[in-house]
């Protein structure tokens, strides 16, 4: 087990600074670390922020823009789109300054609960927790946080092929956050046009356009910096620039997806 770097593992409790007599808060690491336990962040993003993100072109610093916008605005989210659907090839950055978003957030408002689930995970929990028999779900937890709670982060929307019972679950999830005004902050590496592999034939006509509603769209122009890491064993502006600009110039061509 790893110690915490503040408060050495001392109960969670660091001395205020020139407090006499000494006074002792809550460890903000340890509070993060038990924020991010709590809402479920993979362990490989509990460490990602605004700063660490490389924006090695104009247009990914304009992403940046727009996600820190986003989560030092009011929270619950005023009128107007209350989430965002982040779209690119894999390995752009999305799920890095998705939970990115969602760590700033929790920082500034730590009453808000917050979940982050992987799309085929959650559908796969859902129907593993739903009991032929009684034709009920024996833990009905999973599925009412996805759609009760303040903030879901749904990465890789749209991984699942699309079949009647996953339609109807993510309608279900959708729908309900959509009516109720809760903030949702989706990935995906689906194209947004028409395609047969397109974003809305994997997720239906009815969720795409309840989709185009309750989020700001956001396109990352990004290589696969995922690719670039196994690569190198490290990641490097230049070595990124030139990807993208490699990328960039490159003729158009008739694929629907990404990657």
């Amino acid at each position: 087990m790893t110690t915490c770097p503040q408060c050495r593992d001392s109960n969670g409790l660091v001395p205020v600074p020139e407090s006499s007599p000494v006074r002792y808060h809550r460890c903000p690491s340890c509070l993060s670390q038990a924020r991010s336990d709590a809402a479920g962040i993979p362990v490989e993003y509990r460490g990602c922020d605004f700063d660490s993100f490389l924006t090695y072109n104009d247009g990914l610093q304009d992403v940046v823009d727009v996600l820190q916008g986003f989560a030092a605005g009011a929270f619950p989210r005023p009128a107007g789109a209350p989430g965002l659907l982040l779209m690119g090839r894999a390995g752009a950055g999305k799920t890095h300054l998705a939970c990115a978003t969602m760590r700033q957030i929790m920082r500034r408002a730590p009453w808000a609960r917050c979940c982050y689930h992987d799309t085929k995970t959650l559908l796969h929990q859902i129907k593993r927790s739903f009991n032929p028999e009684t034709r009920k779900m024996d833990n009905i937890n999973v599925l009412q946080r996805a759609m009760e709670d303040d903030l879901l982060l749904l990465d890789d929307l749209g991984a699942e092929r699309l079949t009647d019972w996953v339609g109807e679950t993510m309608d279900l999830i959708i729908f309900t956050r959509y009516n109720e005004r809760l903030s949702t902050i989706f990935t995906s590496n689906l194209a947004d046009d028409n395609g047969l592999d397109s974003l809305q034939a994997r997720v239906g006509f009815r969720a795409y356009s309840r989709l185009q509603q309750m989020c700001e769209i956001v396109t990352f122009p990004g290589v696969d910096a995922r690719a670039a890491l196994r690569e190198n064993g490290s990641l490097d502006m230049d070595d990124l620039r030139r990807r993208w600009w490699k990328l960039a110039n490159q003729k158009p061509t008739k694929a629907r997806r990404w990657g």
